[in-house]
C-alpha cells in the first residue's frame, strides 16, 4: 500500500479482527493513516509499526487514545517532535513493552515527558538519533 488513501481503502475492505501485528514501513502514511488504523478498532492488534512515515503529533495522539492496549509501538522516522512524544504518555499506553521513537526530532521536552510517563511494563525504549542536548539527564 502507498499512502493514506490506499490504507483507508484496504481497511474498509479487510477484516482486521485477527491481526496481531500491523507493519506499514515507509508507506507514505500521515496522521490520517494513524487515525484510520485506530478507528478500525482491530481487537487483537497488539503491536503497530508505522516507522519511516510522516506521522506527527496528531497521529501519535490517535494511537494514544486507542481503546485497546498495545504491547509494541514503533514510530521511528516520523515527525513526532516533543508534542508527539508527550501525546504518547497517555495512560492507555501504559501496557507498552516496547517503544521505538528514534529519528523523530524529539528534544529535551519530549524526553522529559517520556521520563515522567507511567511505563510499568516497558522493557525496550529507543530514542536514538533525536534532538536531545548533550548531557541531557531527563531519562
Amino acid at each position: 500500500m502507498r499512502g493514506d488513501e490506499q490504507l483507508c481503502d484496504w481497511l474498509a475492505k479487510s477484516a482486521l479482527a485477527s491481526v496481531h501485528v500491523l507493519i506499514a514501513w515507509d508507506a507514505g502514511l500521515t496522521d490520517r493513516g494513524a487515525h484510520a488504523i485506530c478507528e478500525a478498532r482491530p481487537a487483537a492488534l497488539a503491536s503497530i509499526d508505522l516507522s519511516w512515515n510522516h506521522v506527527g503529533p496528531e497521529g501519535a495522539a490517535a494511537v494514544a487514545r486507542r481503546a485497546r492496549p498495545l504491547h509494541g509501538l514503533n514510530l521511528c522516522g516520523n515527525r513526532l517532535g516533543d508534542d508527539g512524544a508527550a501525546a504518547l504518555c497517555a495512560p492507555r499506553l501504559a501496557a507498552l513493552r516496547e517503544l521505538a521513537l528514534g529519528w523523530n526530532e524529539i528534544g529535551d521536552g519530549g524526553a522529559r515527558a517520556l521520563a515522567a510517563g507511567a511505563w510499568p511494563e516497558l522493557g525496550f525504549l529507543n530514542i536514538r538519533a533525536n534532538q536531545l542536548p548533550p548531557g541531557a539527564t531527563a531519562m
